[in-house]
């Protein structure tokens, strides 16, 4: 179930009020390296707040191209998985049945995706645009290589571009902001299968770990051992003391107990 949408962590409150200051015509362009290239971070959590660097990103391309804006955010309980419910994707609205439109969206594609001094793909990475789709149309900027390639998707999208950002595009964490590129944030961490993480407060420069499914025992109290399991998780996921679980496992009362995945562990008694 999508979980409630939080506050607005401070650190992206006193973000979005910084980029609300700044002069964005002129960005950080003399920067000596380009962001890599990005790579694909879906949506993995609740939290439709419109995040500093995409606002900054919309008035930049709205200042220098023109259209409208067809909105950040999206509730979390409306259709399936999408940045727009973590405010990291924006939709601008051009319309690819008017001439105007389309010239309007070749040029600014084409500026976000063009190579700049022999880097493919330059102002996309330096902003933090990790794939666009248009008139049934897809870049994906994490196989830049391929270019534009057909979209199958329900929505044909020709009444606006639709932008997602990386989690350091989002946050203002990119070269175009900061002058240089910053490590990359992997973005809040799913700890349980099927369920949303955390919303972001802070950049995560650790690769998260693999989901694990929520431990729940069976009729009989036994629970299979996942990954990486070892006696004290399991003492604190199923609230029983670890010295109870040794006798009815009828594991050694001291030492090191070694748990294998798929390992049937009894938490609690025979009945």
């Amino acid at each position: 179930m999508p979980l409630t949408s939080p506050a607005r962590p401070l650190a992206l409150a006193l973000a979005a009020a910084l980029a609300s200051s700044v002069l964005l015509a002129a960005p950080s362009a003399q920067a000596k390296e380009v962001d890599a290239f990005p790579t694909y971070q879906g949506q993995v959590s609740c939290d439709p707040v419109a995040k500093p660097g995409v606002l900054a990103a919309r008035r930049l391309l709205l200042a220098k191209f023109g259209g409208g804006s067809g909105g950040i955010t999206r509730a979390c309980s409306s259709g399936g998985l999408s940045e727009h419910k973590e405010g990291r994707a924006w939709d601008w609205s051009l319309r690819a049945s008017k001439a105007k439109d389309r010239r309007t969206a070749r040029r600014a594609t084409t500026w976000l995706t063009r190579g700049v001094k022999g880097e493919a793909a330059a102002r996309a990475r330096r902003l933090g645009v990790m794939y666009m789709i248009w008139n049934r149309k897809i870049w994906r900027g994490y196989d830049a290589a391929a270019g534009w390639q057909r979209y199958e998707g329900q929505d044909p999208h020709t009444d606006h571009i639709h932008l997602s950002f990386t989690w350091n595009g989002a946050t203002r964490r990119t070269s175009w902001w900061a002058g240089s590129p910053r490590a990359l944030d992997h973005g809040p961490c799913a700890k349980w299968v099927g369920e949303l993480a955390p919303a972001w407060t802070e950049p995560n420069l650790s690769p998260c770990p693999t989901p694990l499914r929520r431990p729940v025992a069976n009729h009989r109290g036994i629970y299979r051992a996942q990954e990486g399991e070892t006696l004290a998780r399991v003492s604190r996921w199923f609230d029983r003391p670890s010295a109870k679980i040794r006798r009815w496992n009828g594991w050694p009362a001291k030492g090191r107990v070694d748990i294998e995945p798929g390992q049937k562990v009894r938490v609690r008694p025979r009945s």
